[in-house]
């Protein structure tokens, strides 16, 4: 199996779509793209699958799915809402980037049961369909004031010294993690005592360092054996493993199996 990250049709403007699109690639199979949808849902029902867990789809809902996250939206017939879709690079804060980028790999909810909130993104859908014919330039801003909107609860949470830290080793993690499997390696980096880090994610993400490079580094092996032709020696070798031997001993502590048994079973699950 190697499913191609889809694109858009354009780095240059934000797509709109309802639900019911047609999609230009097989959505009834498990893919990953290489931009960002917001999937917005007024009417819930169904399961969407996001790096191997599944997740009910509720009313008053919007989930957030990353570039290059594995995905499968199954969705009643019921359900009914729109998506947004962008590139990483539409959004012009670097704020909002980071925010946006890291906001929660784990949980692909930005929020559920929240009509409120669900009013707020309806709003912005309609003033991007009204603005996007006077000018494209309009659509970054806006798509920037709702990102702002929907991640500024979160924003309080990493307010304080300790908070920023504790982020800036969650944005360090995501950019060095096939390069930095210790902890000593992003404490160094961070200026702080793995000791301190060590309080500080378990104080803001309720888990140690070392359980979130490892999980990092388990989830990208797991999307590469599911998609990717590479041999086993190889992925091992992309997530910076110096050998065969410590990438399968890692996989195994993981997993309780061998790379090739798990790369079998999850292939099987998702074909």
């Amino acid at each position: 199996m190697n499913t191609p990250s889809h694109d858009l049709k354009s780095h240059s403007t934000i797509t709109i779509e309802s639900l019911d699109y047609v999609n230009p690639y097989d959505f009834t199979a498990v893919h990953r793209h290489n931009y960002f949808e917001l999937i917005c849902f007024e009417k819930g029902g169904g399961i969407q699958l996001v790096d191997f867990n599944e997740y009910p789809i509720k009313d008053y809902s919007a989930y957030l799915i990353h570039p290059n996250q594995i995905h499968l939206l199954t969705r009643e017939v019921r359900s009914k809402g729109f998506l947004f879709q962008f590139y990483p690079e539409q959004i012009i804060s670097s704020e909002i980037s980071s925010y946006t980028a890291f906001y929660d790999l784990e949980n692909p909810a930005f929020f559920e049961g929240d009509e409120h909130l669900f009013s707020m993104l309806n709003s912005y859908k309609r003033l991007f369909e009204l603005e996007s014919r006077k000018s494209k330039k309009s659509d970054f801003y806006l798509l920037n004031s709702m990102l702002l909107d929907l991640i500024r609860p979160a924003q309080v949470n990493f307010k304080s010294d300790s908070g920023k830290t504790t982020y800036r080793f969650k944005e360090l993690l995501e950019s060095e993690y096939k390069g930095f499997h210790k902890v000593s390696q992003y404490a160094d980096a961070l200026n702080v005592s793995s000791k301190n880090l060590h309080a500080l994610t378990n104080k803001h993400f309720g888990s140690s360092p070392l359980k979130m490079i490892h999980n990092r580094l388990f989830l990208e092996a797991k999307r590469l054996l599911l998609f990717q032709s590479l041999s086993i020696k190889e992925i091992g070798y992309e997530l910076g493993f110096l050998d065969a031997s410590s990438f399968s001993n890692f996989i195994k502590s993981k997993s309780g199996s061998s790379p090739l048994a798990l790369q079998r079973e999850i292939r099987k699950i998702h074909e």
